[in-house]
């Protein structure tokens, strides 16, 4: 596995080979050796070593996954998805393979099936960061719906808050809110969720499903444009400073409108709820949308350093955790 990390897989399958010759047969050695043909780009070898171990009587996940990986490196996006079916057949409980077929729908712009399962993996693990990531740049390219991919993005921000990925997923975040909340002549305008009489959900570049909300009010409307359309009071213009403020507010109002008795715990509201009683919303939401404003971050935490830093220590301790009990499913919200 060193070797293939430093780039020499043609000397790691010359080991691997060794090692079979001693242990014939042996699925992990044949994995790895598929893995080293894959590296060094030899995927017809891959994929023939791959085929055998998925024809045993007795599998594993992980063979499936790289089976699939591999036809979809080799440009076949059926082959992988009927691996990743077949796969979930002997392994319904496999999150990693609804992760991974949803990432060749996914790349295919089959936005219904990517997004079902992505969110079937994390109804299974709830703590696999890279569906969270894939559902948030579908939801935040919606055109009706902007909603899901906020709290999605903002749940990976917090699963994985190191990756460069997560990082730059900010920017994401930080430029919907400004596409979303406008300044108008009269105040603001709100448009996270533009149809208020049902649930829509759309790719932006699909098409579009409707699907009726369990609750009087659309989700996206009660339970987020509601509580926002308020946060922005007094406001006088959008840029991060601001919207550290909004989302303290924002916390605010959802418990002034009682929002969990009419639409149940949302596990990243409580999160943020934890945050704004430590008293580093503001910290918090300048480290989750940085790189929105490199500069308007640099210029805060300048300014700010010693709260900053203090954030920090709180946030590697105080987590987002979730379970099968506790986490968010944009689905478990419609009939």
């Amino acid at each position: 596995i060193k070797l293939m990390d430093a780039g020499d897989a043609a000397i790691a399958i010359g080991i691997l080979q060794d090692v079979l010759t001693r242990l014939p047969g042996n699925g992990t050695v044949l994995f790895e050796l598929a893995y080293a043909y894959r590296v060094n780009e030899q995927l017809d070898s891959a994929i023939e070593i791959l085929e055998e171990l998925v024809s045993r009587d007795t599998t594993e996940p992980m063979w499936f996954q790289a089976l699939g990986t591999n036809y979809h490196f080799a440009g076949d996006a059926d082959k992988a998805i009927d691996t990743y079916t077949e796969g979930l057949k002997h392994h319904p409980r496999s999150h990693l393979l609804y992760h991974e077929r949803g990432v060749v729908y996914y790349s295919e712009q089959k936005w219904e099936e990517a997004v079902d399962d992505f969110e079937r993996a994390i109804d299974l693990q709830p703590m696999y960061p890279p569906p969270y990531l894939r559902l948030a740049e579908v939801f935040i390219s919606s055109k009706t719906n902007n909603v899901w991919g906020m709290i999605y993005g903002e749940i990976f921000r917090n699963l994985e808050p190191t990756s460069k990925r997560s990082v730059a997923l900010g920017d994401m975040l930080y430029r919907c809110y400004l596409k979303n909340i406008k300044q108008k002549s009269n105040g603001f305008s709100i448009t996270f969720c533009s149809d208020a009489s049902i649930v829509q959900q759309d790719s932006g570049i699909g098409g579009t499903v409707y699907r009726k909300s369990r609750f009087p009010m659309p989700y996206g409307v009660g339970a987020y444009e509601m509580p926002m359309m308020l946060a922005v009071l007094g406001t006088r213009k959008m840029d991060m400073r601001s919207l550290a403020t909004i989302r303290g507010r924002f916390i605010e109002q959802l418990d002034t409108l009682k929002i969990d008795s009419i639409y149940g715990n949302n596990v990243l509201y409580d999160y943020q709820r934890k945050v704004h009683k430590a008293g580093h919303m503001e910290a918090y939401s300048f480290w989750l949308l940085q790189s929105g404003d490199p500069a308007a971050f640099a210029e805060w935490v300048a300014d700010n350093g010693p709260a900053y830093k203090e954030f920090l220590s709180w946030h590697e301790v105080n987590t987002l955790s979730l379970t099968k009990g506790r986490r968010f499913l944009r689905k478990e919200l419609y009939e």
